[in-house]
């Protein structure tokens, strides 16, 4: 039998619908108060890499609501598949649903204003092709290694 997180992620491979059709359906359950909270839990997961309690959601996001109430949050987002619980004493672990719902939805790309563009422009232009080129390929370089060292701390 899975288990509730298993079943969460089984549910969004085991779907014939498209990438797209998918990652409109992540998330559309989810309340505003949920996803706050499991914006949260993300954040503070991606810093820590330790499970996230409802105190330290309730503390270091400005909420208005109490620990017990983002607890409660916490638990339906575990029912649903987007958080797991490693130990019964640790806090919480999102999971790749709630990856998957952090990138397509709260992390949805911006487009840039005219004077963000302008600004961004002159100082691209202020310090040179070479430079950004030299960034761009030390970011090249760097990428595989961050995605090799992600993949393999996630793996177990």
């Amino acid at each position: 039998m899975l288990g509730r997180v298993d079943a969460g992620i089984e549910h969004t491979r085991s779907s014939n619908m498209d990438v797209m059709e998918k990652a409109e359906l992540i998330g559309a359950e989810l309340t505003e108060r949920e996803q706050q909270v499991l914006e949260a839990v993300v954040r503070t997961y991606v810093e820590t890499a330790e499970p996230t309690g409802s105190r330290t959601v309730s503390q270091s996001f400005d909420f208005g609501i109490s620990p017990a109430t983002v607890r409660k949050t916490m638990g339906h987002l575990e029912d649903k598949g987007y958080l797991f619980h490693p130990h019964t004493s640790a806090g919480r672990v999102p999971t790749d649903l709630a990856y998957r719902f952090f990138v397509d939805r709260l992390m949805a790309p911006q487009r840039l204003t005219g004077a963000e563009r302008t600004n961004l422009q002159r100082q691209l232009d202020s310090i040179g092709t070479s430079v950004v080129e030299r960034l761009v390929m030390k970011a090249t370089r760097a990428l595989p290694r961050l995605v090799h060292s992600y993949h393999s701390h996630h793996r177990s």
